[in-house]
């Protein structure tokens, strides 16, 4: 069902595809104090604590539990933040609103994550002597694109499905391949690393939404990538494997494109928005056999650059067609 003319989906779509460019300054003008710190104690310390303390709980079961204590970590450090809040950022009941399926999302694609990955490691088991390795790999990456076709078409209101037919596909693929991606990636022993450049993402991703005039999705933005901080601290500490939370970051990249484009009235390009979703895909080359046995400080350098790269394009793009006056919050 489509929403009546004149409601804001409608007003938002009418006017996402007319071009407009304005060459504001390269520098953008920093915030106020009192906004950093009202973030500091509404969205940093509670995401990135919650997150901390419930993976540095779950360590102390063993070994078994890292994994699923990472994904978990991320999670309940982005719903404490979240109902530390006053004013809450996301509903706990999805409706029409866009971000409201975010945390649906990822919860979903962690479990599935966690899942596959145990289900994976039990079909290896029984099948590493019959010569059916594809087994394993079948495993854990069918359910995996299941989940993921499964949660691409949330949180797209019905008139913007119409008006981009396509967009749940091109979702479901930058998603699944960004997945592909790092997951090869943090198994290979980079882990930490993984999530610590996804968190960089997020953080970055709510930088584009300040340029889209919206207070919430930049606040999004920052609780997810100060969760993930939050496991990427212990998990360095405690030499920990937290591969298990880079599904919740591929939940709600997504909703940046969405909410981004049709949410917000800006004149920040898509672009912007499709830079920070797919940023994760510039660690490509390192699935490649050679490249993945590479460890060090230059190699560390080499990835984060790589990330680096598309997300600074996203901020560039954003400040020249959509200059920011913190006057105007």
């Amino acid at each position: 069902m489509c929403a009546p003319r004149g409601t804001r989906w409608d007003i938002v779509i009418g006017n996402a595809h007319e071009p407009s460019f304005s060459h504001g300054a390269i520098v953008p003008e920093l915030p106020p104090a009192e906004l950093v710190f009202d973030a500091l104690k509404q969205v940093v310390i509670p995401a990135a604590g919650a997150a901390a303390l419930a993976l540095a709980l779950f360590l102390t079961l063993g070994r078994w539990a890292r994994a699923l204590g990472s994904g978990v970590a991320v999670l309940a450090g982005i719903a404490f933040a979240n109902w530390h809040r006053k004013f809450p950022l996301l509903k706990w009941t999805p409706d029409d609103d866009p971000e409201t399926w975010l945390f649906p999302a990822a919860s979903l694609l962690v479990a599935v994550g966690l899942l596959s990955r145990w289900g994976g490691l039990i079909v290896r088991h029984f099948t590493q002597k019959s010569g059916w390795w594809w087994t394993a790999n079948a495993a854990v990456w069918l359910p995996r694109v299941a989940a993921v076709l499964l949660v691409s078409g949330w949180g797209i209101p019905p008139p913007v499905a119409v008006v981009e037919p396509n967009l749940r596909w091109l979702i479901a693929a930058g998603v699944l391949l960004a997945w592909v991606v790092v997951d090869g990636v943090a198994r290979a022993g980079c882990s930490n690393e993984v999530v610590a450049l996804l968190s960089l993402t997020a953080v970055c991703a709510g930088g584009v939404m300040v340029f889209a005039h919206s207070g919430k999705y930049l606040d999004i933005g920052t609780t997810l990538g100060m969760a993930l901080f939050g496991v990427t601290a212990v998990g360095v500490a405690a030499k920990a494997d937290t591969g298990g939370a880079v599904p919740a970051a591929l939940g709600f990249l997504p909703g940046f494109v969405v909410g981004g484009r049709f949410a917000t009235s800006s004149e920040v390009p898509a672009e912007s928005f499709w830079l920070v979703c797919v940023a994760p895909l510039a660690l490509l080359p390192f699935l490649v056999p050679a490249l993945a046995r590479r460890h060090g400080p230059f190699v560390r350098l080499v990835r984060l650059l790589l990330v680096l790269a598309p997300l600074a394009a996203a901020l560039v793009l954003a400040q020249r067609h959509d200059p920011l006056s913190f006057g105007e919050w």
